[in-house]
């Protein structure tokens, strides 16, 4: 799906079927879904060399292996129905992603945020397959704003409580992290893995780019220029071009309208 929308050939009947609240809503759902599936089918050896770049060292030194991951797991606490947008399930930690699109936005919600943990931690006791007695990781990731001595940062280690524990990040951070394993990853499969969820985030809009200084750019001289014929009897198979001299320009074909 991820390659048939790069290559324009889903994005005209997904628009035409949706209503524009949709296709937003769609765009940062299938954004999360087409990076963080992706992080699930990597090696154990390309994994571990990712996580500490993008989360931390002591994270990914005793999260152990994935064992799963879910996408917006129904939970329910206190009769409200909450969604995580993923929740992955570690050997010794489970990790619960809240996504937005877009960074350096002040948008993650806090209170959305201890919900969820909650909601988690009883979806963790209930759960058969879930490891017990581990600790909950959030991750919220993009729509966050955090300035260290005046500068963006890439994210932040918030401790709410002795038992949570937020990693901030932007989808900026997550990029770069990928594109510095990428450099030294001889895994092909994870090469192919890792360059996909490059090629989601440029789709999506969330990559940084790079300003263009326009002094740096070189002058540029326009030499012919070509005008439609605009006569409605025009011979269009015996069309005779005439030169036509304008300030400015070098050239200007201009069909005769005789």
């Amino acid at each position: 799906m991820l390659r048939a929308i790069i290559h324009n050939k889903a994005r005209r009947r997904l628009a035409q079927s949706m209503e524009q609240d949709d296709i937003s809503m769609l765009t940062e759902d299938m954004l999360t879904a087409c990076v963080f599936s992706r992080m699930s089918y990597l090696s154990v050896e390309t994994l571990s060399r990712l996580l500490p770049l993008f989360l931390s060292d002591d994270f990914a030194s005793n999260c152990g292996n994935i064992q799963r991951c879910q996408f917006w797991p129904r939970m329910h606490f206190y009769g409200t129905k909450i969604e995580p947008d993923v929740v992955f399930v570690f050997e010794r930690a489970l990790l619960a992603v809240e996504a937005k699109r877009w960074d350096n936005e002040q948008l993650q919600d806090k209170d959305q945020l201890f919900r969820e943990w909650l909601a988690v931690r009883e979806w963790q006791a209930a759960e058969n397959e879930t490891p017990k007695d581990v600790p909950i990781i959030q991750l919220a990731i993009g729509r966050h704003r955090h300035l260290v001595n005046g500068q963006e940062s890439g994210g932040y280690d918030l401790r709410v409580s002795p038992e949570q524990m937020i990693f901030s990040r932007s989808w900026e951070r997550l990029s770069s992290s990928i594109k510095t394993v990428l450099k030294d990853c001889n895994n092909r499969p994870d090469t192919r893995i890792l360059d996909d969820m490059i090629h989601a985030m440029d789709l999506h809009g969330v990559l940084p780019r790079d300003l263009c200084d326009l002094e740096s750019l070189s002058p540029w001289e326009l030499n012919h220029v070509s005008l439609p014929m605009l006569h409605e009897h025009a011979n269009l198979r015996n069309r005779h071009l005439k030169p036509l001299a304008i300030a400015g320009l070098k050239h200007l074909m201009m069909p005769a309208l005789g």
